[in-house]
């Protein structure tokens, strides 16, 4: 299933029915990278360089994070600190 449903609301039941795995929500790691970029193409999204996306990995303002189902990365954000935000 792909995008919200009509009204952006499931039902725990249906919700079920159409993901058969549990998901993960975990820290982007460098071995993520390459998952990240093909997610970025695919979704149209403005993409990042891997050396960008690297920086984020070491820079302790930013958090990357990978959203993964039955150990395959499906998804990737970003988390900003903006302290005057």
């Amino acid at each position: 299933m792909t995008g919200n449903p009509p009204g952006g609301r499931m039902s725990k039941r249906r919700y079920h029915e159409h993901v058969s795995e549990p998901f993960v929500l975990r820290p982007l790691e460098e071995a993520d990278l390459a998952a990240a970029a093909a997610i970025e193409h695919a979704s149209g999204l403005q993409r990042r360089t891997v050396a960008a996306r690297r920086r984020e990995l070491r820079d302790k303002r930013t958090r990357g994070v990978a959203l993964e189902v039955g150990g395959v990365v499906v998804g990737v954000g970003s988390l900003w600190l903006g302290v005057d935000e």
